[in-house]
């Protein structure tokens, strides 16, 4: 079946491409050994298998369609990238339509995708999974961006294990190109041997977690999440709102601030000194702008008895309340906290060295407390004021003279119109009925017709007529 495929596309008179031949080969090139592409392999599998040949764009559609609604407990995905809408107004994506039906009728959808070239269509799936089917609508589906490792950097897979028996290996990306213009194949393989290889690759891709990849975008890594028991997919929480701007522990700190400076979200006192992780953060902010103490890092505050070096423990030396630093503790206001705050903004810079004191929650920013809308509204400000009084004035000029040309335009106007219907009113019905009209010779007239008889037509002129 794939040779007749083959063949057809191969064939010179349908105005293919002409199969490759040996002498193509690039000079001096020699194939590698093949274990040193595919390194182990999988213990072989005998037996009879039941198996269909997927080809688009010729019957993939139906098939796809077919292996979904045929599943009853899971489906397991692993694919490049699945667009929800197809382009050139084919509208939905029957086979994303296929997963919600399965996932309405209580199927388990798990879908990795791939992060290498992580967009918006991408997060927009990862979304739609997460964020609606399961926060939402309480179906049970999720989806995550796949980390990487010192051996797979991304994801390329076209594939999918359904009830743990069928498994399909393919080209076919999930998207319009693929199912209704590329040439694509695939195999549709029915064996719970099989299967069970396929399942173990995919679930060593769904634990895999690095310190970059942050599937929910809530500023929260995977790893991170999952280490101290929050949701990597989710970064909605019910009747609370943003993760990232929790207190899991009442310490003062958001999770996001826990984790940029080291802290455990999940314990208000994270080196166990008896000084509590936002006293202990504020602390070392403190040092980095009174030249008098030592600079002390954040994540060394939060994480070591002796932060400053001096061979004591810090709460001996300075008490649990930090009473012996003049400083100003982190508040968090949703925890009821009554102390002033050092980062009103919680973007992680002091309010002291913020350029911009009014980011929005969760806004990206850059050593200055800015975000980019920020630094442009920054650098608009600054042309407009160093520009100074003359500019203004300069404009305030503009401004007058453009309101004195326009009342003249008006002026002048005004006047055209009214003569222009003081002349028209000065025509008189009786002046229109001394217009004389010349009667037009209609006897014997007939419409001209296109004669595309004569055997000069061809078909494509008959088609632009």
């Amino acid at each position: 079946m794939v040779l007749n495929h083959l063949a057809f596309d191969e064939n010179e008179a349908k105005g293919h491409v002409t199969p490759v031949v040996a002498g193509d080969a690039p000079a001096g090139w020699v194939m590698p050994p093949p274990d040193a592409i595919i390194g182990t392999t999988a213990a072989g599998i005998d037996g009879d298998f039941e198996a269909e040949l997927l080809v688009c764009p010729d019957n993939c559609i139906d098939e796809l369609m077919r292996m979904l609604n045929g599943a009853e407990e899971e489906i397991l995905l692993s694919l490049q990238y699945l667009d929800m809408d197809w382009s050139w107004g084919w509208g939905e994506n029957p086979i994303f339509e296929a997963l919600e039906d399965a996932a309405q009728r209580g199927v388990r959808l798990r879908l990795i995708l791939n992060g290498a070239y992580l967009d918006e269509d991408i997060q927009s799936v990862v979304d739609r999974f997460n964020e609606e089917w399961n926060f939402s609508l309480g179906y049970d589906t999720s989806s995550i961006v796949m980390s990487a490792n010192e051996q797979v950097t991304k994801l390329h897979n076209k594939g999918v294990i359904v009830d743990g028996e069928h498994v399909l290996v393919s080209s076919i990306n999930w998207g319009d190109s693929a199912l209704v213009r590329n040439r694509e194949m695939g195999l549709l393989l029915s064996s719970e041997a099989v299967a069970s290889v396929y399942v173990d690759s995919w679930y060593e891709d769904w634990n895999r977690l690095d310190n970059s990849t942050d599937t929910d975008q809530d500023r929260l890594l995977d790893k991170w999440e999952v280490e101290h028991g929050f949701m990597r997919t989710q970064r909605s929480v019910a009747g609370v709102g943003d993760e990232s701007l929790l207190d899991a522990d009442q310490d003062g700190l958001t999770n996001f601030a826990e984790q940029l400076h080291g802290g455990d979200p999940n314990n208000a006192d994270t080196d166990g000194d008896c000084i509590t992780d936002d006293l202990e953060v504020a602390w070392a902010q403190t040092t980095a702008l009174n030249d008098s103490l030592d600079d002390i890092e954040p994540f060394d505050a939060l994480t070591q008895w002796d932060a400053d070096g001096d061979g004591q423990n810090d709460s001996v030396v300075l008490g649990c309340d930090l009473a012996g630093v003049d400083i100003q503790p982190v508040d968090n206001n949703n925890n009821g906290n009554t102390q002033t705050s050092t980062d009103d903004d919680e973007d992680g810079v002091l309010n002291e060295a913020d350029d911009c004191p009014n980011t929005p929650a969760g806004a990206a920013t850059d050593a200055k407390g800015c975000s980019s809308q920020q630094r442009s509204d920054l650098v608009e400000d600054s042309t407009e004021n160093t520009s100074g009084n003359s500019a203004q004035s300069f404009f305030l000029i503009l401004m007058i003279s453009a309101l004195v040309l326009s009342g003249g335009a008006y002026v002048i106007l005004r006047g055209m119109r009214s003569e222009a219907e003081d002349v028209k009113d000065a025509i008189s019905e009786a002046a229109f009925a001394d217009v004389v009209t010349t009667p037009v010779e209609t006897e014997g007239w007939q419409q001209p017709v296109l004669n595309a008889t004569g055997s000069d037509v061809t078909p494509a002129m008959l088609a632009q007529v």
